[in-house]
């Protein structure tokens, strides 16, 4: 099961006696749920001398996926912390080029426009690491490939990254000097390679 922006719930209360059941795996570790009574024979998982239980089968998978910006990550159930394994995923600019290289061969400088991009992203002190721009923001794109790297480029920017960068740095102050204006890129702008 995948669960996309799993920190976005409150995981304790929707889950509920799962909790038990993520850490302790197979019919061994069954439990009786609040609606155990609810069950039969055609909707009951397992019944035993105690009823109807429930339990998670060893070779089930929940895999979750959250942004690590969101501020809800901090809220986040130090309960679930241990029963999950955390893998950070950053943005990968060699899976970006070889994506490229098979869409549309003329679009892979696109890969290092990211990655001078997220250079800069990562040494400002107002962003940082967790501030970089995906990878995924640049594949399965839905512009003619007629298009030059050029114009893929400012369109990327227009409709895409420039906006995000607004949005991490609203109130900031740095705005026009990172991200600049319709006329004149600022400092991520010129990374990215827009005008």
């Amino acid at each position: 099961f995948i669960i996309d922006e799993v920190n976005r719930a409150e995981l304790s209360r929707v889950f509920g006696e799962l909790m038990y059941c993520l850490e302790y795996r197979g019919v061994k570790h069954s439990v009786k749920t609040q609606y155990a009574n609810l069950n039969n024979k055609q909707t009951g998982m397992l019944q035993t001398g105690q009823g109807y239980e429930f339990f998670i089968p060893t070779n089930v998978y929940l895999i979750g996926t959250m942004n690590t910006i969101d501020r809800s990550v901090e809220s986040f159930d130090f309960a679930l912390r241990r029963r999950f394994r955390w893998e950070e995923v950053t943005p990968d600019t060699g899976l970006l080029r070889y994506h490229l290289n098979q869409f549309c061969k003329t679009w892979v400088p696109l890969s290092d426009n990211l990655e001078a991009l997220n250079t800069k992203i990562v040494d400002q002190p107002l962003l940082g690491p967790d501030y970089q721009i995906g990878h995924a923001y640049l594949m399965n794109l839905k512009y003619p490939t007629t298009l030059s790297v050029t114009e893929v480029r400012e369109r990327l920017w227009d409709d895409c990254i420039r906006p995000l960068l607004q949005e991490y740095l609203r109130g900031t102050g740095k705005e026009a000097e990172l991200i600049g204006s319709e006329e004149q890129a600022g400092t991520f702008g010129k990374a990215f390679g827009v005008r």
